[in-house]
């Protein structure tokens, strides 16, 4: 039983840290993301494309957005806080590389007439 106490920590942790790398490596916001464009590309029934929703998915989820028409991708990053400008602390690889995606595309909000979005649902 002692044996069995004196291993249990060092394999939680391990088990933690194989979890986090999984989870990393999934990049769980861009597969949701993926998912329900695709799904609503696919879909017969004209289901529109949750922005609001989409919008709130972390900056990992921007290269399955940068996909969506312009007045859609308008609606998904309209509010999007992760964007601002960051200092040093908050920096994150996922924010620049968003920048960076969102840099070639013109903003749709600065036609004369606003892009309405749907309320998400």
């Amino acid at each position: 039983m002692v044996g069995a106490r004196r291993l249990l920590v060092p394999v939680a942790v391990r088990l933690g840290a194989a979890a986090l790398l999984g989870l990393a490596l999934v990049n769980p916001d861009l597969y949701i993301a993926q998912h329900n464009i695709a799904r609503a590309d696919a879909s017969s029934v004209p289901v529109g494309i949750d922005t609001h929703y989409l919008g709130e998915l972390s900056t990992d989820a921007y290269p399955a957005l940068v996909r969506l028409p312009p007045d859609q991708l308008e609606c998904a990053t309209r509010y999007s806080a992760e964007l601002g400008d960051d200092d040093w602390l908050a920096w994150n690889l996922s924010s620049e590389y968003a920048r960076d995606l969102l840099a070639d595309r013109p903003p749709v909000s600065a036609q004369i007439r606003p892009v309405p979005c749907p309320s998400g649902s």
